[in-house]
């Protein structure tokens, strides 16, 4: 977060420390009875790809993945990008966010 300092004056003064239970995926889409995911949107802040490893795709296959790539290391952005795209997902870069589809989402003229 104090990255983010030259963006956001006395960020310091701003921030609170506190202590979150954390749950997998697969916690989460079974305490919610999830069935169907259309779009997974992952921002955690250089986390992302530990997030998309826990998704099953054979079971959601979520039309758009979205997961920010600014904040992982260049080797973990290459790894999620291969794990994603062996998925069969076409991915494009945008900002600091890579955008995932599956083919016959977007249709191209």
């Amino acid at each position: 977060m104090l990255s983010h300092s030259d963006r956001i004056p006395d960020i310091e003064k701003l921030l609170v420390k506190e202590r979150v239970n954390c749950i997998t995926f697969e916690t989460l889409v079974r305490r919610h009875d999830v069935k169907k995911i259309d779009l997974l949107h992952v921002d955690t802040e250089g986390y992302d790809f530990a997030i998309i490893k826990q998704v099953d795709f054979d079971r959601f296959r979520p039309a758009i993945v979205i997961y920010e790539h600014k904040h992982l290391q260049q080797q973990q952005q290459a790894e999620c990008q291969s794990y994603v795209k062996n998925r069969g997902y076409t991915l494009v870069q945008e900002g600091d966010n890579t955008i995932a589809f599956l083919p016959g989402f977007v249709e191209r003229d």
